[in-house]
């Protein structure tokens, strides 16, 4: 087997020139992807009274952004139903209906009046608590950026090999 490798400094000045700017090009575009990736995050507890911090991190695939919110993780992939037992400090609410401020499925990232309905407060043993449904908002927010991301990336390549006169 023949093994050919390709030496920077080898290559037409020319050439390594492209590679500096495509180079460049697609960091530029990553930077406004991450943006564009967190800007959705945070839109997504734009309403929460303590909203979590989400975190960019770059990876050798590219980047990720990350939150340590519990709270969020139930909110994002959803609760089963769950007891929850009698705190000796604390009152259990119970009744009314519960209107969540987001809804899962939805593609935009809005959020409305919630809270709840014609509730009370009681003294019960425990709530068996039914559940959260997952809003599912890191796989949607994931899904919009990687399609936008290959467009955006393929454009800017070639916008820059105009320029160069390629």
């Amino acid at each position: 087997m023949v093994k050919i490798t390709y030496v920077k400094s080898h290559l037409p000045r020319k050439l390594q020139r492209m590679v500096a700017t495509n180079r460049r090009v697609i960091e530029a575009e990553q930077r406004k992807i991450k943006e564009g990736g967190l800007k959705d995050f945070n839109a997504t507890v734009r309403t929460w009274n303590d909203p979590p911090k989400f975190r960019v991190r770059n990876i050798k695939q590219g980047f990720e952004i990350t939150t340590n919110s519990k709270i969020y993780r139930w909110v994002d992939e959803g609760t089963r139903a769950h007891k929850i037992p009698k705190s000796p400090r604390l009152t259990t609410w119970v009744g009314g209906k519960y209107t969540p401020k987001t809804q899962p499925g939805l593609k935009r990232f809005t959020s409305r009046k919630g809270g709840l309905a014609n509730s009370r407060y009681v003294t019960t043993e425990q709530v068996i608590h039914p559940g959260t449904e997952a809003r599912e908002f890191s796989s949607r927010i994931r899904d919009k950026w990687r399609a936008r991301m290959q467009d955006q990336i393929r454009a800017a390549l070639q916008r820059a090999a105009r320029a160069e006169g390629l």
